[in-house]
């Protein structure tokens, strides 16, 4: 098991506790085609935290073109289209948090991982750079996102049930701001 910001978790877990970071962060982009873009990756990443290895081929391709596509409107575009750096900063940390969850989701299904997602398979190297650019936002966001708890309950729910699921309406419930 691996820490995560001085917890041990498991890589369900940091996928969790990755999604409550987006939710957290999401909101200080503009309305808009990034915002809607980071909206609907965000979606099928918890989609994937809820359904885990049962997640659809289709959103795992899609998650993957949001970091790499084809037609060259990925994350990538929209952080190089951004209007100042919170606003790439948060690109950064969505392309973090997406690549993590693919890295994952591509693992579950046993399937090759893509060049861009190999470097995400390494849980430290993830967990730092998610931790250091979340840091250049807001100093403070571990204990304002409630990290430390969000990863209790995860731990407790997941003792109770090792196949336990956590539903994106539930956790942001029960750790609204």
């Amino acid at each position: 098991m691996e820490m995560f910001h001085g917890k041990e978790c498991n890589c369900y877990t940091k996928a969790v506790l990755a999604v409550m970071i987006g939710e957290n962060i999401i909101n200080v982009l503009p309305v808009g085609e990034g915002y809607q873009f980071s909206r609907k990756a965000l979606d099928v990443c918890w989609s994937w935290v809820q359904k885990r290895d049962a997640v659809e081929l289709e959103e795992i391709n899609y998650i993957c073109s949001c970091l790499d596509s084809e037609d060259g409107v990925d994350f990538l575009f929209y952080m190089d289209g951004a209007e100042n750096e919170v606003i790439k900063s948060i690109y950064i940390i969505l392309i973090e948090i997406t690549a993590y969850i693919g890295a994952q989701a591509v693992l579950g299904k046993n399937l090759s991982l893509p060049q861009y997602l190999e470097s995400f398979e390494e849980e430290k190297e993830y967990q730092e750079m998610l931790c250091d650019n979340m840091n250049q936002i807001d100093k403070d966001y571990y204990e304002k996102m409630k990290i430390s708890q969000i990863a209790d309950y995860c731990d407790s729910q997941l003792k109770e049930n090792h196949d336990a699921r956590f539903d994106r309406e539930e956790m942001l419930k029960l750790f609204e701001g």
